[in-house]
């Protein structure tokens, strides 16, 4: 498998595939994009000096994914084998929206020691066995320009699932919220149908 380190922020901007986080693959992630090439794997430029961990966390999830058949469940267990505790302060930055706290965190170290698999963002009402009820993190190794995105469908997400929407409904919903700002606010342009060819030109 080859490895090519790309923008994310672009490849999300361009594709619409608000999925797409900081590693992806086939035969080795259990979410792979249709604009994937077989035999490749994209990471994400900003986190390429954990390219080790991703691969091994990856495939791990995939298989224990496969195993179990329940995605938490299997995200608990990953974390049991991989992460390990070392008192490192993770928050960069943090504010608050309303009754909501909002934190900019170190991803890397919260992937390391927390939940191998935390990518872009996420909130108490999906992560509870790390994240307090009332807040909201953000990975502050991804582009800054990006952050706007993920609070916003971070927040219509935690809003929804706090009314009682199943996780999946509100993702999607979320997604949907996500992917109009982008495009409102021009850094956005996504095809109306999948083209033929995988989008080469927003590799690095």
């Amino acid at each position: 498998m080859r490895v090519v380190y790309v923008d994310g922020f672009k490849v999300r901007n361009l594709t619409g595939d608000m999925d797409f986080n900081v590693f992806h693959g086939p035969k080795v992630s259990w979410y792979s994009p249709w604009f994937i090439p077989k035999g490749e794997l994209w990471i994400e430029k900003r986190v390429k000096n954990e390219t080790k961990f991703l691969i091994k966390s990856e495939s791990l999830e995939k298989g224990l994914y496969k195993k179990i058949g329940d995605y938490r469940r299997a995200r608990r267990k990953m974390t049991e084998i991989l992460c390990e505790k070392n008192g490192r302060n993770f928050v960069t930055k943090k504010f608050r929206k309303g009754k909501i706290t909002i934190k900019i965190v170190n991803g890397e170290i919260v992937r390391k020691t927390l939940d191998p698999s935390f990518v872009a963002g996420g909130h108490g009402l999906i992560y509870p066995w790390y994240i307090s009820k009332r807040e909201i993190w953000l990975d502050g190794k991804l582009d800054p320009k990006e952050l706007k995105y993920i609070l916003t469908h971070e927040k219509h997400e935690y809003r929804l699932m706090e009314k009682g929407m199943a996780y999946n409904k509100a993702h999607d919903r979320a997604c949907a919220v996500e992917k109009e700002l982008r495009a409102k606010d021009g850094v956005a342009f996504y095809p109306k149908k999948n083209p033929i060819d995988p989008l080469h030109f927003i590799k690095i």
